[in-house]
């Protein structure tokens, strides 16, 4: 009895957890995951720089098929719209501004959603 260690007095004790965790977890993990991929770059390496070696048929196929659609340009740009509502909704969301605006505001929505408040649950 009275022979209990005393919470919260010891700060080493705290740095050594976090070193430890710190050293122990991300740098294992690094490690691991950096022999994964060196390894991964190898193997497509010696297949001549190549992900098909990883593929099935039906997935080479599919890829060889997008990869001639991608280098693909457009006929056509898409025309205004003759209705002048929709024709004022075409020309703000073409806008490069219209894209700055909506990049702020899911950058706001994702401070927002990072914040404390009062009382929360």
């Amino acid at each position: 009895v009275g022979k209990q260690p005393i919470r919260e007095t010891n700060i080493y004790m705290y740095l050594y957890f976090v070193f430890f965790i710190i050293c122990g977890s991300f740098f294992t993990l690094n490690l691991f995951i950096g022999v994964i991929i060196d390894n991964f770059n190898e193997q497509k390496k010696k297949a001549g720089g190549s992900l098909e070696m990883f593929m099935t048929e039906d997935q080479k196929k599919y890829y060889n098929a997008m990869k001639k659609m991608g280098s693909k340009k457009p006929l056509k740009a898409i025309p205004r719209p003759r209705w002048r509502p929709q024709a004022i909704v075409f020309e703000i969301v073409t806008n490069k501004k219209f894209d700055m605006i909506i990049m702020l505001f899911i950058g706001f929505n994702m401070l927002t959603m990072t914040l404390d408040h009062y009382k929360q649950t």
